[in-house]
């Protein structure tokens, strides 16, 4: 369990660094562009998503590959 709450915790690491500049740029460009209407939000929506994805990969990466290993250990385990 320590092994897979680490990684757990790596991809939460790595999704916030990674997500965080697309946050800051989100926040940035939405003071310049309230003007210009649909193309500024279309423009925000996508700095948005980069970060969505970005973030989220790296973390979901870290708990399923957590979960598994969690998993094969628990199956060796009954095994032997």
């Amino acid at each position: 369990w320590r092994g897979w709450l680490s990684r757990v915790r790596l991809g939460l690491l790595l999704g916030w660094r990674l997500s965080s500049p697309c946050v800051a740029a989100l926040v940035r460009s939405r003071l310049p562009l309230v003007g210009f209407g649909a193309v500024g939000r279309l423009e925000s929506a996508w700095v948005l998503l980069g970060g969505l994805l970005s973030g989220g990969l790296p973390f979901f990466y870290g708990v399923l590959s957590g979960w598994r290993r969690a998993l094969d250990v628990s199956l060796s385990r009954n095994t032997s």
